[in-house]
Order: C-alpha cells, then sequence, then structure tokens
C-alpha cells in the first residue's frame, strides 16, 4: 500500500486519502491507513528483533531450568489415571510437609490398565480427582477394588543428589 509522508516523515495516509488527514494531529485516524505498530520499521528489524528476543528467552529458560528445584513426583490429593479417555486407576497422595523427602504414594490400577510400554499408541495422563480421600484408611476402604486389580505403593526418596555420588 502506498503511504503519503509528512515533512517529519510521519504516515499521513494514503493517496486517496492524502486531502483528509493534511493538517490532522491523527495521523492514522482512516481504517484502512491505521498502521501495525511495527509495520513503520521494516519486516527485516522486526524478523531480527524477534530472533533476538526468542533466543534470549531460550537462554533465560535454558540457564533457570536446573536451578528450579522438584521436590515430588506427585503433590498430596487424590488423582485418576486415564487412558485414552477412560480412568483406569487412582492414586492416593497423603499430606506431608513441603521439605519432606521420604513419602509414598499409593496406586489402585484397574483391571483395564495397560502398562505404557506395552502399547506406544496409548494416551495416559493423571488427572486431579473430585474424589477427596482423607487419609490412607480413607482411601483403602473406599477406592473401587475387583478381580484383576493390583495396588502399587511407591516409596519416594526425593533428592537433589544424583546416587552413587
Amino acid at each position: 500500500m502506498n503511504r503519503v509522508y509528512d515533512a517529519a516523515g510521519n504516515v499521513i495516509g494514503t493517496p486517496e486519502h492524502k486531502g483528509d488527514f493534511e493538517g490532522s494531529v491523527t495521523a492514522t485516524a482512516c481504517f484502512c491507513c491505521r498502521l501495525w505498530p511495527f509495520q513503520s520499521i521494516g519486516s527485516d528489524a522486526i524478523i531480527a528483533f524477534m530472533n533476538l528476543l526468542f533466543r534470549s528467552l531460550l537462554i533465560v529458560a535454558t540457564v533457570l531450568t536446573p536451578a528450579l528445584q522438584a521436590f515430588s513426583q506427585l503433590d498430596p490429593g487424590n488423582f485418576y489415571i486415564i487412558q485414552n479417555g477412560k480412568t483406569v486407576g487412582e492414586i492416593f497422595v497423603p499430606q506431608r510437609r513441603a521439605s519432606q523427602r521420604n513419602y509414598v504414594e499409593h496406586w489402585i490400577l484397574f483391571r483395564d490398565y495397560v502398562y505404557p510400554a506395552t502399547n506406544r499408541s496409548l494416551s495416559t495422563t493423571i488427572k486431579a480427582s473430585r474424589k477427596r480421600y482423607a487419609s490412607e484408611t480413607d482411601f483403602f476402604t473406599l477406592v473401587p477394588w475387583g478381580p484383576g486389580y493390583r495396588y502399587v505403593r511407591i516409596d519416594v526418596t526425593d533428592t537433589q543428589t544424583r546416587p552413587r555420588r
């Protein structure tokens, strides 16, 4: 689109609207002449700026990621295990102190649960549950159980030290 500029280099419109904007304080009052904020800078400068911004954010994320402390596999609470849209298990993680390094996760795997390594196309997700078990006793009493179900106890040691070092 051709633009008409004033003496200071500001866009004042298009040739079709030049008369409408002369002497106007708002140079881009016409809908067809409104500019995206960077349009007058040039596309090469915009691309260079966006590349620099992306690289800077990538460097910051790379540097900060190891500094983030991960203290648990799952937060305390109740969770569903879902495979291909179907609930195939429940998880209960008892309450604990934020700094606690050793804790237990209780998993009940229903008969339909499939270990992910046996089926690569399987979509497995863990989602917060609407059920609220108050304690381990409550969980073991109320969680569904039937033929072919499995109980998995996970004893977690959460540390920032690599083993055998």
